[in-house]
Protein backbone atom coordinates (compact mmCIF):
# COMPACT_ATOMS: atom_id res chain seq x y z
CA UNK A 1 0.00 0.00 0.00
CA UNK A 2 2.89 2.64 0.63
CA UNK A 3 4.88 2.01 -2.70
CA UNK A 4 1.19 2.47 -4.26
CA UNK A 5 0.65 6.07 -2.44
CA UNK A 6 4.91 6.94 -3.28
CA UNK A 7 4.28 6.01 -7.22
CA UNK A 8 0.96 8.24 -6.96
CA UNK A 9 2.95 10.91 -5.49
CA UNK A 10 5.93 10.44 -7.50
CA UNK A 11 3.59 10.70 -10.49
CA UNK A 12 1.67 13.41 -9.16
CA UNK A 13 4.79 15.32 -8.50
CA UNK A 14 6.42 14.45 -12.15
CA UNK A 15 3.03 16.09 -14.32
CA UNK A 16 2.98 18.96 -11.87
CA UNK A 17 6.88 19.80 -13.02
CA UNK A 18 5.81 19.43 -16.26
CA UNK A 19 3.23 21.51 -16.21
CA UNK A 20 5.16 24.44 -14.34
CA UNK A 21 7.69 23.92 -17.52
CA UNK A 22 5.16 24.12 -20.41
CA UNK A 23 4.05 27.32 -18.44
CA UNK A 24 7.05 28.57 -18.22
CA UNK A 25 8.11 27.84 -21.87
CA UNK A 26 4.87 29.05 -23.19
CA UNK A 27 4.62 32.42 -21.61
CA UNK A 28 7.82 33.88 -22.39
CA UNK A 29 7.76 37.71 -22.18
CA UNK A 30 10.31 40.47 -22.91
CA UNK A 31 12.76 41.22 -20.34
CA UNK A 32 12.34 43.54 -17.33
CA UNK A 33 14.77 45.49 -16.12
CA UNK A 34 16.27 43.56 -12.75
CA UNK A 35 14.82 46.33 -10.32
CA UNK A 36 11.15 45.37 -11.70
CA UNK A 37 11.71 41.60 -11.22
CA UNK A 38 13.48 41.03 -8.19
CA UNK A 39 10.77 41.96 -5.53
CA UNK A 40 8.55 39.70 -7.70
CA UNK A 41 10.92 36.95 -7.35
CA UNK A 42 11.83 37.42 -3.67
CA UNK A 43 8.06 37.29 -2.76
CA UNK A 44 7.08 34.23 -4.64
CA UNK A 45 10.75 32.40 -3.35
CA UNK A 46 8.92 33.17 0.49
CA UNK A 47 5.31 31.88 -0.72
CA UNK A 48 7.16 28.64 -1.97
CA UNK A 49 9.67 28.35 1.00
CA UNK A 50 6.30 28.75 3.19
CA UNK A 51 4.11 26.11 1.50
CA UNK A 52 6.40 23.72 1.49
CA UNK A 53 8.12 23.99 5.35
CA UNK A 54 4.00 23.89 5.98
CA UNK A 55 4.03 20.38 3.48
CA UNK A 56 6.60 18.89 5.00
CA UNK A 57 5.55 19.55 8.97
CA UNK A 58 2.19 18.19 7.85
CA UNK A 59 3.19 14.89 6.00
CA UNK A 60 5.67 14.64 9.26
CA UNK A 61 2.94 15.18 11.54
CA UNK A 62 0.41 12.45 9.79
CA UNK A 63 3.73 10.09 9.77
CA UNK A 64 5.48 10.11 12.80
CA UNK A 65 3.03 8.47 14.89
CA UNK A 66 2.77 5.09 12.60
CA UNK A 67 6.34 4.63 13.75
CA UNK A 68 6.96 1.99 15.73
CA UNK A 69 9.46 3.41 18.31
CA UNK A 70 7.05 4.91 20.75
CA UNK A 71 5.32 1.97 21.21
CA UNK A 72 8.41 -0.73 22.09
CA UNK A 73 8.67 -2.43 25.03
CA UNK A 74 11.55 -2.04 27.49
CA UNK A 75 10.36 -4.76 29.60
CA UNK A 76 8.69 -7.92 29.00
CA UNK A 77 7.38 -11.21 29.90
CA UNK A 78 11.15 -12.68 29.21
CA UNK A 79 14.40 -11.80 28.32
CA UNK A 80 16.63 -13.48 26.15
CA UNK A 81 20.30 -13.32 25.69
CA UNK A 82 21.95 -13.28 22.20
CA UNK A 83 25.64 -13.48 21.59
CA UNK A 84 26.72 -14.00 18.31
CA UNK A 85 30.00 -15.49 17.54
CA UNK A 86 31.97 -17.33 15.39
CA UNK A 87 29.23 -17.85 12.68
CA UNK A 88 26.76 -19.57 15.29
CA UNK A 89 23.99 -17.53 17.78
CA UNK A 90 23.76 -18.43 21.51
CA UNK A 91 20.56 -17.62 22.85
CA UNK A 92 19.36 -18.49 26.20
CA UNK A 93 16.52 -16.96 28.64
CA UNK A 94 17.93 -14.67 31.22
CA UNK A 95 18.60 -16.38 34.22
CA UNK A 96 19.44 -19.70 32.55
CA UNK A 97 22.91 -21.81 31.87
CA UNK A 98 22.06 -22.84 28.64
CA UNK A 99 19.23 -23.65 26.41
CA UNK A 100 18.78 -27.76 25.01
CA UNK A 101 17.71 -27.35 21.78
CA UNK A 102 15.42 -24.31 20.47
CA UNK A 103 14.04 -21.10 22.13
CA UNK A 104 10.56 -22.01 23.58
CA UNK A 105 8.80 -17.86 23.99
CA UNK A 106 5.14 -17.37 24.16
CA UNK A 107 3.12 -15.39 21.75
CA UNK A 108 1.38 -11.76 21.52
CA UNK A 109 3.21 -10.96 24.75
CA UNK A 110 6.44 -8.83 24.65
CA UNK A 111 10.02 -10.92 24.38
CA UNK A 112 13.44 -8.00 24.92
CA UNK A 113 16.09 -9.50 23.45
CA UNK A 114 19.54 -8.43 24.77
CA UNK A 115 21.57 -8.63 21.70
CA UNK A 116 25.53 -8.14 21.41
CA UNK A 117 28.49 -9.82 19.96
CA UNK A 118 31.58 -11.76 21.04
CA UNK A 119 33.64 -10.89 17.65
CA UNK A 120 32.07 -9.29 14.77
CA UNK A 121 29.48 -7.24 13.94
CA UNK A 122 26.30 -9.60 12.97
CA UNK A 123 22.52 -8.87 12.08
CA UNK A 124 20.16 -10.46 14.27
CA UNK A 125 17.43 -11.43 12.51
CA UNK A 126 14.37 -12.90 13.38
CA UNK A 127 12.29 -14.63 10.73
CA UNK A 128 8.26 -16.10 10.43
CA UNK A 129 7.68 -19.40 9.64
CA UNK A 130 6.47 -18.18 6.33
CA UNK A 131 10.45 -16.36 5.66
CA UNK A 132 9.06 -12.74 6.06
CA UNK A 133 11.63 -11.01 8.17
CA UNK A 134 10.04 -9.71 11.99
CA UNK A 135 12.74 -8.01 13.47
CA UNK A 136 16.47 -7.14 13.58
CA UNK A 137 19.35 -5.76 15.43
CA UNK A 138 22.93 -5.31 14.86
CA UNK A 139 24.78 -7.16 17.30
CA UNK A 140 28.52 -5.49 17.97
CA UNK A 141 31.12 -6.36 20.07
CA UNK A 142 31.02 -4.53 23.30
CA UNK A 143 27.34 -3.21 22.70
CA UNK A 144 23.99 -4.49 23.89
CA UNK A 145 21.19 -3.57 21.85
CA UNK A 146 17.85 -4.25 23.11
CA UNK A 147 14.92 -5.87 20.58
CA UNK A 148 11.24 -5.76 21.90
CA UNK A 149 9.38 -8.35 19.94
CA UNK A 150 6.37 -9.72 20.06
CA UNK A 151 5.24 -12.54 17.75
CA UNK A 152 2.01 -12.43 16.61
CA UNK A 153 1.50 -16.47 16.56
CA UNK A 154 3.23 -19.96 17.65
CA UNK A 155 5.19 -21.29 14.89
CA UNK A 156 9.10 -22.09 14.11
CA UNK A 157 10.35 -19.02 13.60
CA UNK A 158 13.79 -18.82 12.26
CA UNK A 159 17.46 -16.67 13.20
CA UNK A 160 19.79 -15.66 10.68
CA UNK A 161 22.92 -12.69 10.42
CA UNK A 162 22.02 -10.34 8.10
CA UNK A 163 25.38 -8.77 8.28
CA UNK A 164 28.40 -10.77 5.99
CA UNK A 165 30.98 -11.84 9.09
CA UNK A 166 32.52 -14.15 7.36
CA UNK A 167 33.23 -17.68 5.01
CA UNK A 168 30.22 -19.60 7.36
CA UNK A 169 27.59 -16.66 7.43
CA UNK A 170 25.31 -18.77 5.54
CA UNK A 171 25.55 -21.19 8.58
CA UNK A 172 24.79 -18.82 10.75
CA UNK A 173 21.23 -19.63 11.80
CA UNK A 174 19.08 -20.82 14.87
CA UNK A 175 15.43 -21.70 15.90
CA UNK A 176 12.85 -20.30 18.31
CA UNK A 177 9.72 -22.52 18.97
CA UNK A 178 6.70 -19.71 19.84
CA UNK A 179 4.12 -21.72 21.57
Amino acid sequence: MTAWYAGLITLLGAIAIALAAWLVASRQTPSAPVDQVQPRVYLVRRWYFLGLTLLIIVLLALTLRRLPYAAAATTGVATVRVEGRTWAWRIEAAGADSVAGPLRLPSGQPVVFDVTSGDVNHGFAIYTPEGTLLAQVQAMPGYHNRLSVVFPRPGTYTVLCLEYCGIAHHAMLSSIEVE
